[in-house]
């Protein structure tokens, strides 16, 4: 059957079992066949349930009133008549969907079917279910609401209150009675007397709240008192025999549980005691820093009342033991030094507060006295009107009862506030200031003074103020600060105290000190301050600039005197002589005295047009330039106030008024002849020539300018232009001297330094342009060497250069001519001249270094005429060819052959026969030059002559080269 399949709903039939079903029943009678058909799966309903928080709670904190929220089958914690929501969500609707039931304890509340949450009061102990069900199954939770039945089972609390009174007035008597009150009210018991408390409670609290007991705030169950004893779940507390040292105090009672707290006190007062004031504070006559009440005093009897003249003085007598017993209260007047005299009067019974006051009113030494005595509340107190500055006194009282009494004195001081007498400010500069006077003045007088002096400042106080001797106390203030006597330690204050007031001297007074001084005086009643202003000059000093601080050209034009002016034609240039802050400029903010301003011209000075002054007493020049002749010196004369030795004294400033114009070269100018050196100027139309390597130094000098001129250098070789910067073969030169001065010097001058040179000078009026050209020698031209015969001679160069080279004037030779005649001896001859730069000379000027070489000389013809029989018959010298250097280098020697023989029959014959000409020689050194090693470290050696290697760079790079010669020709 259906049941059957669904047996276990908590485990729903998995998908494979959907679909039809079918039954077969057979026996011997027959077969009965049924189906069934299933469809779906049924699933039970699931409620999201709550869990239990009320147990075993911890407090405080108490459990707070207001609307709470549980889920079913959980419980809330919660006051008693607070509104609780209680929820029944579904985790799992189950299917089909399942109905949700509510019931309060057993009955079913239809009116809340279906719902998932229902709203109830915490008012009694009962219990709420939601049951979920559909035909799978069913799901239910209970949610309790109990009141306290033991410690851990309740989720419904109240808060305890006690049964309590209110503590009423202090009876007149106290019978000898044993006595019982109830929480709350105050017990008044004579010792040895049994005193009980009760503490009931007028509402018990839920979880019911247990009671415990204090004494003097602290927890107190009694133990180790014989004579305590608790009773009624202790509730009740019983003293017996009450000691009025130990058990008169004060107690209280406390009922506590989770819902909340509640307490009462009960005083148990053990009166028979003779009364005692409650003293106020006994202090000395007050001195500084301490203050006063400016209004009126009021102290407890003992205590002390100090106040200025015109107030009330309130004098308070108060029991403190809260005595029962009846009391009385006598006043006493004594004043300073005197008698006492007791205050008194006809009394009258007055309502105050509620209560009757006995009154009396009593006049003493001007002094007017009031009683106030409120018998109900244990106090009296007296009034004084009438007191003035520098009274004092005291006022003595007595309380008495049965038992014994009490008494106390009050001092009374009247203050009297200081107040300073005061000068006459003065806010006009006087017309003449002593530069030796030191100043004595008053208090709020104003001090015009000159340096280097003294100033003292008296403060006195105004009679009858600041009464009560040595109770006021100054304070002297310099510009905010407070200052001290500081003169034995070196310092310029100088503090004393008067019989009337106060002084204060500052010595060695400076311009810095310009200001303001106060003084403070002060004592318990009050304070009073005064002020003085405090000026101070010095001898006048004008505010300088710099000669070297240009102003200009341009504009705009203003500085101050002594600055140097470069004004263009047509504007105008304004001169400041402002007075430097040591001397003060005219009225500003130093207060610093005002000077009278002259301007002058020249030299001698002249007065300048006053038309031309402006600003603060013509402290401003105003210069208009329309021509140079509008230039020159300027200067100004400030006079001041302070007068030295009988004359006012004043002090000057110049300023020179250059009239701007551009610069001006000076092109014939030329640097100083340097040894090594070649100077030229820059006169553009003349072409310079220089030896090649040599040093040229150039300069460029400006005649006039007016700022001074910036020199810049360019070099322009036809085809670039380049600025000229140090470094390098280039090294310009500024005269540190001279503004207007530049040399430039170029070292080792070479064909890539061929051009023109330009000099620009300018300035921020205009500029101005010179220039040289400068080439090289022909390449002819060179200088004698060293040991070299010849003579070194300037020459004019052609092609326009206009100026001169240096040329090695020597002989100049040709070949010998062939041997005349042509046999044995004879004489050959060639042509000897003197020359330099390809132009001949007299041999006179080649002679100077050495003499004229031979034109002619004897001879043997090398190739006699083989024709001419007799030639050939002849004995000559034959010459074998040279032989190997026997060293390659540091040197060595070469042999030949030398015969004397018949050239005709090539016979060799005696050397006697050839005797007629010499022998030639043999042998000859060789390698000398060449030192081991030597070699040619340089490109182009076989091109040097023998004259290049007497120069040391060629020696060395062309070793192997030079050790064998040169070449034959001498360049």
């Amino acid at each position: 059957s259906m049941s059957g399949l669904l047996a276990n709903p908590e485990n729903p039939a998995p998908p494979r079992i959907l679909g039809t079903w079918t039954c077969t029943c057979n026996n011997s009678d027959g077969v009965t066949v049924a189906t069934s058909r299933l469809d779906s799966c049924l699933q039970p309903p699931r409620i999201d349930k709550g869990i239990e928080m009320c147990r075993n709670i911890r407090f405080p904190p108490y459990v707070s009133e207001g609307p709470k929220e549980t889920k079913i089958g959980g419980d809330v914690c919660t006051i008693v008549g607070s509104r609780v929501d209680i929820r029944c969500d579904l985790l799992e609707r189950g299917m089909p969907p399942a109905r949700v039931i509510w019931r309060r304890d057993s009955t079913e509340l239809s009116e809340f079917e279906n719902r998932s949450m229902i709203t109830v009061n915490a008012s009694e102990a009962v219990a709420y279910t939601c049951e979920a069900m559909n035909d799978a199954g069913m799901d239910s939770a209970t949610t309790n609401f109990m009141f306290a039945t033991d410690a851990t089972n309740y989720n419904i609390f109240q808060k305890p209150i006690l049964d309590k009174s209110r503590p009423g007035p202090p009876p007149d008597d106290v019978p000898p009675d044993d006595m019982t009150v109830t929480i709350g009210e105050d017990m008044y018991i004579l010792p040895g007397r049994t005193a009980t408390v009760e503490c009931g409670l007028s509402q018990e609290g839920i979880p019911p709240a247990p009671v415990r007991w204090t004494r003097r705030d602290f927890p107190w169950d009694g133990e180790g008192q014989s004579n305590v004893m608790f009773s009624g779940d202790g509730r009740i507390l019983t003293i017996s025999n009450i000691s009025k040292s130990v058990d008169c105090t004060y107690y209280c009672c406390i009922a506590e549980n989770a819902a909340g707290i509640d307490q009462a006190c009960t005083n148990i007062i053990c009166p028979g005691e003779p009364p005692l004031f409650r003293r106020g504070l006994r202090l000395p006559l007050p001195m500084n820093p301490d203050r006063i009440n400016p209004g009126p005093a009021s102290v407890d009897i003992g205590g002390s009342a100090y106040t200025t003249p015109g107030n009330l003085i309130e004098i308070i007598g108060q029991d403190t033991r809260a005595n029962p017993l009846a009391m009385d209260w006598t006043w006493q007047y004594i004043p300073s030094g005197g008698t006492p005299t007791t205050i008194t009067g006809t009394p009258m019974i007055i309502m105050m507060g509620g209560f009757e006051v006995s009154t009396f009113t009593d006049m003493i030494d001007g002094l007017n006295f009031t009683v106030f005595t409120n018998i109900p509340r244990k106090v009296s107190r007296v009034e004084i009107r009438g007191a003035t500055a520098g009274q004092q006194f005291n006022i003595s009282s007595t309380v008495t009862n049965v038992i014994g009494s009490d008494t106390a004195t009050s001092n009374v001081a009247i203050y009297s506030p200081p107040v300073f007498e005061q000068g006459m400010p003065n806010p006009n500069i006087p017309d003449v200031i002593q530069n030796d006077l030191s100043p004595t003045v008053t208090i709020g007088e104003t001090i015009y003074m000159a340096e280097g002096n003294s100033a003292t400042i008296n403060a006195n106080l105004v009679p009858g103020s600041g009464l009560l001797d040595g109770t006021t106390d100054f304070e002297w203030y310099y510009k905010g600060e407070r200052v001290f006597d500081d003169v034995a330690e070196g310092g310029r204050f100088s503090i004393s105290t008067t019989p009337t007031g106060t002084s204060l001297t500052i010595n060695d007074v400076t311009l810095s000190d310009v200001g303001q001084i106060q003084v403070i005086g002060y004592n318990p009643a009050g304070s009073d301050r005064a002020f003085t202003d405090l000026n101070v000059y010095k001898p006048i000093a004008i505010d300088k600039g710099d000669p070297d601080n240009i102003i200009g050209p341009d504009e705009p034009l203003k500085g101050k005197i002594g600055d140097t002016f470069n004004v263009e034609k047509g504007k105008r240039a304004f001169i400041n002589c402002d007075l430097a802050e040591s001397g003060g400029f005219p009225y500003n903010e130093t207060g610093n005295l005002p000077a009278e301003i002259e301007w002058f011209r020249g030299t001698p000075p002249m007065p300048v047009d006053p038309s031309l002054y402006s600003g603060n007493h013509g402290n401003q020049l105003c210069v208009d330039v329309s021509s140079l002749a509008d230039g020159g010196d300027f200067t100004c004369v400030a006079t001041s106030r302070i007068m030295e030795e009988g004359t006012f004294q004043s002090d000057t400033a110049t300023s020179p008024v250059n009239v701007l114009m551009g610069p001006i070269i000076d092109p014939a100018a030329l640097p100083p002849m340097m040894a090594g050196e070649r100077a030229i100027n820059l006169e553009g139309k003349r072409r310079r020539v220089v030896e090649d390597g040599s040093t040229v130094r150039i300069r460029c000098s400006v005649m006039m300018s007016i700022p001074d001129a910036n020199i810049t250098w360019t070099f322009s070789n036809g085809r670039t232009t380049q600025a000229i910067e140090e470094g390098g073969k280039f090294t310009i030169r500024d005269d540190p001297d001279i503004a207007s001065e530049s040399e430039l010097l170029i070292s080792n001058f070479g064909s890539e330094d061929v051009g023109r040179y330009r000099c620009t000078a300018s300035n921020s009026v205009g500029s101005d342009v010179a220039s040289a050209s400068i080439g090289l020698c022909p390449s002819d031209s060179r200088r004698c060497a060293p040991g070299e015969p010849g003579f070194t001679i300037e020459l004019d160069v052609s092609g326009g250069f206009n100026d001169t080279c240096p040329f090695c004037a020597e002989y100049a030779m040709n070949q010998y001519g062939p041997c005349q005649p042509p046999c044995h001896l004879g004489i050959k001859t060639r042509t000897v001249i003197c020359r330099a730069g390809g132009r001949r000379f007299e041999n006179e000027i080649c002679n100077m270094t050495s003499q004229t070489p031979p034109s002619q000389m004897t001879c043997e013809a090398d190739f006699p005429d083989p024709n001419d029989r007799a030639c050939n018959l002849a004995p000559r010298w034959k010459k074998g060819p040279w032989g190997h250097c026997s060293r390659t280098c540091d040197g060595g020697l070469q042999k030949r052959q030398v015969c004397c023989h018949i050239p005709a029959t090539g016979k060799e014959i005696h050397d006697s026969e050839c005797t007629y000409a010499p022998k030639p020689k043999e042998s000859r050194r060789c390698n000398i030059g060449k030192p081991c090693g030597c070699q040619d470290f340089a490109s182009g050696c076989e091109k040097i002559g023998g004259r290049r290697c007497a120069e040391e760079v060629f020696k060395i790079a062309c070793c192997e080269t030079c050790s064998q010669g040169g070449r034959s020709f001498p360049y």
